[in-house]
């Protein structure tokens, strides 16, 4: 029997702005913890009859914690508030003598009104949780779920607040997430660095640029192009082969976004020198784009259109 356990992680990777200028980054307004919701969503049959959860016990253990992270503002008219919801899936399996008991728990956290609270304060995650028994003797059912559910609602209550933390935490909080080996919370940190403006940590993010998953390599390209970090250029022409089409089509527009001579090189070479004719067209439309940027020329119109005032 094994541990079935998913977490499901919003990657987000923004590779053109079409801003001149670098904005500042706007307020992280902190939201008011608002309700707590708590529901067993256990279809019938899956678990024997005596087992129950104690939905209020938990959403007071949830609110305890959330609130101890100091992390939540006072409520106000003016403040948004963070609304949590926790649905509780259980299932025992038997095999032969044995058994497991199975906790699937989805938590979600929406602020409302929409729009005024930073985004990384909503988030929808699931995390599964699993213990195994023997059935011979019986053993308490109740109290082993209890303990199951407990502890998988604590962990991912504590994955969230460990998120959240990297929005709010000092730089050098934030940059030892940044050269762990710590999964989702890497990438959540390497967001936050690029989203909070942290050019402090440019050096860092550009050696991310080499790392061996993918997933951080786009996600510190992201962020050092919200941070309008030009040095990324170079970076890139050393460590990403031109060859590969599919690493080549992520970095063509970041690359046109960042500009400068560097970018115009490199585009420039690609246009001409690349096998691959959409990556030639790519590359062509994304240095045509950047000079217009640099030069404030408007982007051209379509045979037969009337031009915009």
């Amino acid at each position: 029997m094994r541990l079935r356990a998913c977490i499901l992680v919003a990657l987000l990777f923004v590779a053109c702005k079409k801003k001149t200028t670098t904005p500042e980054p706007a307020p992280d307004v902190p939201p008011s913890l608002g309700t707590i919701v708590v529901e067993n969503a256990t279809p019938t049959g899956l678990v024997p009859g005596e087992v129950k959860i104690d939905t209020d016990a938990i959403a007071a253990d949830v609110r305890k914690r959330l609130q101890a992270a100091g992390l939540f503002g006072k409520e106000s008219a003016e403040r948004p508030a963070a609304r949590v919801r926790i649905e509780i899936g259980l299932e025992e399996v038997h095999v032969d003598k044995k058994a497991a008991a199975h906790a699937l728990v989805r938590f979600r956290v929406d602020t409302r009104p929409d729009g005024i609270a930073q985004g990384h304060w909503n988030d929808d995650v699931r995390a599964g949780g699993e213990t195994t028994y023997d059935l011979t003797p019986l053993p308490d059912r109740q109290a082993l779920f209890a303990r199951l559910v407990a502890r998988t609602v604590t962990d991912i209550t504590e994955g969230y607040l460990a998120r959240q933390r990297l929005w709010a935490g000092r730089p050098d909080e934030l940059r030892r997430t940044l050269t762990a080996d710590a999964g989702e919370l890497r990438i959540e940190a390497i967001h936050a660095a690029g989203e909070r403006r942290l050019t402090s940590e440019a050096p860092t993010l550009l050696e991310l640029l080499s790392d061996e998953d993918e997933l951080v390599r786009d996600a510190a390209l992201g962020a050092l192009v919200e941070l309008r970090e030009r040095r990324a250029v170079g970076e890139i022409a050393r460590q990403r082969s031109m060859r590969d089409s599919r690493e080549m089509r992520k970095i063509i527009d970041a690359i046109a976004t960042l500009g400068g001579d560097e970018a115009s090189d490199y585009l420039g070479f690609v246009a001409e020198a690349h096998d691959d004719a959409d990556i030639k067209e790519m590359a062509k439309t994304a240095l045509e784009r950047m000079k217009r940027k640099a030069t404030g020329s408007p982007a051209p119109t379509a045979p037969g259109s009337t031009p915009g005032p």
